[in-house]
């Protein structure tokens, strides 16, 4: 791996009893300053959605509980969360 590709880790908390962490390679804060943007990620097996944005020269994410969450939609001014059994 190279220098500028070394991975760092950044842990939030969360509201249950499942630990969650997150790896990023040092240049992806900066990709996603760069793109002016901010993601989102659900994660359906885990039943999370995480928040991702750059803070300074780090990567801030948050991770929340949701039950099975399948997909995420974004317009401006609103978003959409569908899960399994409702959106």
């Amino acid at each position: 791996m190279a220098a500028h590709e070394k991975e760092e880790a950044s842990s939030t908390s969360v509201d249950d009893a499942d630990a969650f962490s997150s790896s990023y390679t040092s240049n992806f804060p900066e990709l996603l300053r760069r793109l002016g943007i901010s993601l989102v990620v659900s994660t359906y097996q885990a039943g999370k959605l995480i928040l991702v944005r750059a803070q300074g020269d780090e990567l801030n994410t948050h991770f929340r509980p949701f039950f099975s969450p399948m997909g995420v939609a974004y317009q401006p001014d609103t978003g959409r969360l569908a899960g399994r059994r409702e959106a």
